[in-house]
């Protein structure tokens, strides 16, 4: 059998965010396959025991794949939002630790969360979460505008994936120019799986029990990742704003 081409076939690296020190299983997915890919056509099979070997090899990967894919999909499927609830204390407390390590150089690190940077405890935030919930009682927690807090968690391991709010509406100069809403965390260990899509959708349906009618989604001209997951929810875009210096995008997504 006649050797293939003598070449290496070159892949783009994967994107890897400064500062981080872990790959999603999508990133070992894809940097397994780049591998197998460049060995296929770096190395002539000469035999055809080499060949077989090479097809049987690709077969058992995409095998994986296919797995990864209904792990993926049933994540999505098995995730809930649900108001914080003590019995969440502690990966609360253990997603803000996160939040604090990993994104220590982003201005807007807890987006979504309130209060969560500067309370001394999960059980402090969990009732100013709750006073937060009423007209009446949102002035005592620092807040002109009535707003309820969700906590994202995966139902199979019962774990605090994310925390996403919704402000009951956006009467607010603040809130009806840039703040919008809603805002959105996704715990550092779990991004690059598409929670933050699924946490936006599902926030969607809470919106639309307070009669909603539309919503307000802004997010840094420059974060890609958050403009591809409102889109992904039905964001229209509206205009470009400028806030101190920092271009914000402004999207209404229809309910």
């Amino acid at each position: 059998m006649g050797e293939r081409k003598d070449s290496l076939l070159l892949l783009p690296c994967l994107p890897h965010k400064q500062g981080q020190t872990h790959l999603s299983a999508w990133d070992k997915a894809c940097s397994s396959l780049s591998l197998i890919i460049m060995y296929y056509f770096a190395v002539p099979c000469q035999t055809a025991l080499q060949l077989k070997y090479s097809y049987i090899t690709a077969i058992i990967f995409v095998i994986q794949l296919d797995k990864l894919f209904i792990c993926r999909r049933e994540g999505m499927e098995h995730l809930i939002l649900i108001e914080p609830q003590i019995e969440y204390a502690d990966d609360i407390w253990e997603f803000r630790r996160e939040i604090l390590e990993w994104d220590a150089d982003i201005e807007d690190q807890f987006a979504g969360c309130m209060s969560l940077d500067v309370c001394k405890s999960a059980e402090e935030w969990i009732k100013i979460c709750s006073l937060r919930k009423w007209e009446e009682t949102c002035g005592k927690a620092g807040t002109a505008v009535p707003s309820h807090m969700y906590l994202a968690v995966r139902k199979n391991d019962n774990k605090v994936i994310g925390i996403i709010d919704l402000r009951h509406h956006i009467n607010h100069p603040i809130l009806g120019t840039w703040g919008g809403h809603c805002g959105y965390s996704v715990r550092p260990s779990e991004r690059g799986k598409g929670y933050a899509k699924e946490m936006l959708r599902l926030n969607t349906q809470n919106a639309q029990k307070l009669r909603i009618q539309k919503l307000l989604i802004t997010c840094n001209a420059k974060n890609i990742v958050s403009e591809k997951t409102i889109l992904a929810n039905g964001g229209v875009f509206e205009n470009i704003i400028d806030v101190d210096g920092c271009t914000i995008k402004r999207y209404w997504i229809s309910l």
